[in-house]
């Protein structure tokens, strides 16, 4: 891969990700003002990841067969779609079709641009790599929450997704990226490989720490918003704070390759589900503005550790024949989590209030590091006999 594809992936990663951040969180809150219940909010939520959870797998073969930049190109459809789409619902429904497009152009992008880099050969270039899109990606969550919470507060919905239109549109400059495939030309992985990869017990600790994690991360998207309202927070200032998840994500990408090049997965393992638990736990108890900052700060250093950190994992476990189904599979795990995370979250605050909603995701990252805390030492055990 040429430095100046990668420079385009990232700057593609930018503008998506501003774009995306810009109207995620405002989505519930949208939703929840046309109408929609707080368990029809979880399904709206969710509707963004219903189609990727059925095509994801799919998607991945394909992107060891098809040119990355057709497959960028079928994502920036899906996007401008889904800007489009959003821009005149009507209802709560509308929203939920919108979504379904959206998740498709999201799909697309984020499969094809990581089965590239993981095709890198070296390993230190190919860390680098995704450094590069995961700062690109953080970046732009880091400015699009504050700048759509601003805009939503001084000239309404309409506007924001106006400017998502727009956005949206710059996904079509893929028609630049260059890349061949490394693989032999028309091979497509077989569906055995998927599962040759998912008996190796490691490539399935990595996906428990992925699914685990953005189970957790997806409240982000979907009821700390409405937490957050409830605590008396504006829209505008809800999306500030939603920037500072996003800012320190961005932060700690700039140092994250060398920390995967300096520090061993397990470790950062630990502290990035660490980082993550501690602001999950705390939430619904913080009510002052400084704190609700604060956690936002850890929760955001460990979602930015953790995601170019899975996508290292699940590429040092693969090869560049099958780079694309196993982030397929990568994908898969992470749209189970953000589409039931939703639903059940939806109705456990249904149940139990907005703050029950947050005591799940904490239970599940607990009984994550505790199996992946085990199986790391009977790994040890077995290499050291």
């Amino acid at each position: 891969m040429t430095a100046r594809t990668l420079t385009v992936l990232a700057a593609l990663y930018f503008f998506h990700f501003f774009r995306h951040g810009m109207v995620l969180p405002l989505v519930p809150l949208y939703a929840s003002e046309m109408g929609a219940s707080t368990a029809f909010v979880g399904v709206i939520v969710s509707g963004f990841n219903l189609l990727s959870l059925c095509l994801a797998l799919y998607v991945g073969r394909v992107a060891d067969k098809v040119a990355v930049r057709t497959m960028l190109l079928v994502a920036a459809a899906g996007n401008i779609v889904y800007s489009l789409l959003l821009l005149v619902a009507q209802g709560p429904w509308g929203i939920f079709v919108a979504q379904l497009s959206g998740g498709l152009g999201f799909l697309f992008l984020i499969v094809s641009s990581q089965a590239a880099v993981s095709q890198i050969p070296q390993q230190g270039k190919r860390e680098r790599g995704f450094g590069l899109l995961s700062f690109a990606a953080a970046l732009g969550q880091g400015t699009g929450p504050v700048v759509g919470g601003w805009i939503v507060s001084v000239a309404g919905y309409t506007t924001v997704f106006i400017l998502a239109v727009g956005l949206a549109l710059t996904g079509l400059s893929a028609i630049w990226v260059r890349h061949e495939k490394t693989g032999t030309p028309g091979q497509i992985p077989q569906w055995r490989e998927a599962g040759t990869l998912l008996k190796d017990k490691r490539f399935l600790g990595v996906l428990l720490f992925t699914l685990s994690i953005l189970f957790a991360v997806s409240l982000r998207g979907s009821f700390l918003p409405l937490l957050l309202r409830q605590k008396g927070f504006s829209p505008g200032l809800i999306g500030a704070y939603l920037s500072l998840f996003a800012v320190a994500m961005t932060v700690v990408r700039v140092w994250v390759g060398r920390l995967m090049g300096a520090t061993s997965r397990p470790f950062l393992v630990a502290i990035a589900l660490a980082l993550i638990t501690i602001p999950v736990a705390l939430m619904p108890l913080v009510h002052n503005q400084w704190g609700v900052a604060g956690a936002l700060v850890v929760f955001g250093l460990g979602f930015g550790i953790s995601q170019p950190l899975s996508m290292v994992m699940v590429s040092d476990l693969s090869h560049s024949e099958n780079s694309g189904l196993a982030m397929g599979l990568r994908f898969t795990t992470i749209t189970a989590a953000t589409f039931s995370s939703p639903l059940i979250l939806g109705a456990v605050a249904e149940i139990a209030g907005l703050s029950a909603a947050f005591v799940v995701p904490t239970l599940l990252l607990l009984t994550t590091a505790m199996v992946l805390w085990g199986g790391w030492h009977r790994l040890r055990a077995q290499q050291l006999k």
